[in-house]
């Protein structure tokens, strides 16, 4: 009786063993699954075509809900960017200027390598009448890089993507060359005073 009953003891035991060791293995394996999940669910930025360079600007969401910037690329018109939107702008690479229009205009001074993605944030700070812009590049050496990046990644999935804008209407066209003008007469005279300009060098990609 008593080897019976030890028999019956130590298969308890040993199932209890591999129902503990089953466990384990399904919950590790659901946990793999998950990892696995998030991977492939992860958004991805865009690349540029082969031999060019892609720049993505990008506005933060519940910022100045009114207020619509212009962005340029030097005297090249690249369109509009409202809150939490982005747009995406595929380019030869080298020197740029690109510059954001508002209450005033912020410039920045690019240097572009090929097969590149670039972040460039356009920043709200407040104006006297409305509000100002502040372009901001990405910068892979900054100690919140990577968190920037996933943040900037998110809102891209989710905001509304516009690409780069060609004036046609002869209103439009008149009414930007004059932005246009005015800006470059701007960045000459800030130049001319050795004022300081935000700059993008080409390492600082994604």
């Amino acid at each position: 009786m008593d080897k019976v009953l030890a028999i019956n003891d130590l298969n308890h035991k040993f199932a209890g063993t591999i129902n503990t060791y089953a466990m384990r293995k399904f919950a590790f394996l659901f946990f793999l699954a998950g990892i696995i999940c998030t991977a492939a669910g992860a958004q991805e930025l865009p690349s540029p075509h082969p031999g060019k360079a892609l720049v993505i600007f990008e506005r933060p969401p519940v910022t100045a809900f009114a207020v619509q910037f212009r962005l340029f690329d030097s005297t090249k018109y690249l369109g509009l960017i409202s809150a939490g939107g982005h747009l995406v702008y595929e380019c030869t690479p080298g020197k740029k200027l690109f510059w954001a229009l508002s209450e005033n205009r912020d410039f920045l001074e690019a240097d572009l390598e090929a097969n590149q993605v670039y972040l460039i944030q356009t920043l709200v700070q407040a104006g006297a009448v409305k509000a100002r812009v502040k372009l901001q590049p990405y910068d892979p050496k900054d100690k919140r890089a990577e968190k920037i990046k996933r943040q900037f990644i998110k809102r891209i999935d989710k905001g509304k993507e516009k690409k780069a804008e060609t004036i046609t209407e002869g209103t439009n066209q008149k009414v930007i060359g004059q932005a246009i003008n005015r800006g470059m007469e701007r960045y000459q005279k800030l130049k001319d005073k050795n004022k300081k300009i935000t700059r993008l060098a080409a390492d600082m990609h994604t």
